[in-house]
């Protein structure tokens, strides 16, 4: 089908996909005519598909992986990928907007593609075109010969185009989650927030590439970013993962800005905390005694697993007046052991201190991010 042929069906421009597809499927028909054994045009190709001397089997449906679970949903999928970035990147071209992907229409579309193929590969224009198709398993029975269904095919050349299947690969764990393959996975219908693609096949790579290019990116201008020398980004230090998976638009103006836009930083900087199991109104932190007559205790990390009780019995207690989980039976609790201006400082730290240590790994920037907050809250009640 040529590229006018293609206009005047669409009724429009085609897109660059359609082209593609379209193209691979005569190269496809012209190659079965070949690898019969002979070379033909005009007349003579007439005459071969007249008499009926290209056999396709087929167990399932034709076209196979390529037209249902690979080439052509790939492709359709990363063509919508492919204009989302570029109406993104509109500023080198003197505009800018905000593109919202309505994830349900994008599957719509891929799976209109799909249909549209079909219908070059249906049995009944497989047979108009002079190929028997045989809807069955093939086992080969002879040097020119196969059994179908029971039913005895000759042949001068076979072409093995058997496809694939994918390989779930041996990870504990994974039979427990519902992981997608290349079957079920372009009968998504909702984008998801996180995806990991186990292999860097060509299928792997296009299905990393669109659902990364469909997903609400950040929309910087990648040449004027600052950060620091580990790449954290912005007034809330946000590492680039970190952004992309947990920035907020606060201010709701279409974009997640957390260089210039303070609501956005606040949002974002909450929702990280909320994402790593802050709790409202819980404790952060407590001063606390220690008994000197028994060593310190150094936790081996600062997850707060450790009982209040477990914690005095070592010698640590929270001061009179310092806050306490609300769940003693629930909550534990971590210890930080430190040097004050007036010497020797004991800290128990609770679930919410984790979670402040999620953003940054030092307890000292964790136990200060947290006074800091409460002189500020104090003096805005002043």
């Amino acid at each position: 089908m040529t590229y006018a042929a293609l206009k005047h069906r669409a009724g429009r421009e085609p897109d660059d996909v359609e082209v593609l597809i379209h193209s691979h499927l005569q190269l496809v028909r012209r190659l079965a005519w070949h690898v019969h054994g002979r070379v033909s045009a005009g007349a003579e190709l007439e005459e071969l598909i007249q008499a009926g001397m290209v056999a396709l089997v087929e167990a399932a449906r034709p076209g196979g992986d390529c037209t249902h679970f690979g080439c052509v949903p790939s492709k359709a999928l990363l063509e919508t990928a492919r204009r989302v970035q570029a109406a993104r990147n509109g500023k080198a071209y003197g505009f800018s907007a905000t593109v919202d992907v309505d994830f349900p229409r994008v599957m719509d579309r891929v799976h209109a593609v799909i249909a549209d193929i079909e219908r070059d590969e249906s049995p009944e224009l497989l047979a108009a075109e002079g190929i028997d198709l045989i809807a069955d398993w093939g086992v080969v029975t002879g040097p020119t010969s196969l059994d179908v269904g029971g039913r005895r095919v000759s042949f001068d050349k076979l072409v093995l185009a058997s496809g694939s299947r994918a390989f779930v690969p041996p990870v504990d764990g994974l039979d427990a989650v519902p992981y997608l393959d290349n079957k079920n996975v372009f009968a998504l219908r909702e984008l998801p927030a996180h995806l990991i693609v186990l292999g860097g096949g060509p299928i792997g790579c296009e299905l990393a590439q669109a659902f990364a290019l469909t997903a609400q990116e950040p929309q910087l201008d990648l040449l004027t970013l600052k950060g620091s020398y580990a790449g954290a980004m912005g007034m809330g230090q946000f590492m680039p993962s970190s952004y992309r998976l947990w920035a907020k638009d606060g201010d709701r103006d279409g974009r997640r800005d957390l260089l210039t836009h303070k609501p956005d930083v606040f949002a974002s900087i909450a929702n990280y905390f909320v994402i790593h199991g802050w709790q409202p109104d819980g404790p952060v932190v407590a001063r606390a005694s220690f008994d000197a007559r028994q060593s310190e205790f150094v936790p081996e990390n600062l997850e707060p697993v450790h009982p209040l009780s477990a914690m005095a019995a070592r010698g640590y207690r929270p001061m009179t007046g310092e806050p306490v989980p609300a769940d003693l039976s629930a909550d534990g609790a971590t210890v930080v052991n430190l040097d004050g201006d007036a010497g020797r400082e004991h800290w128990l730290g609770y679930r919410n201190y984790y979670v402040i240590t999620r953003y940054n790994r030092s307890p000292m920037y964790a136990l200060a991010v947290h006074q800091l907050a409460q002189q500020i809250r104090a003096g805005a009640q002043r």
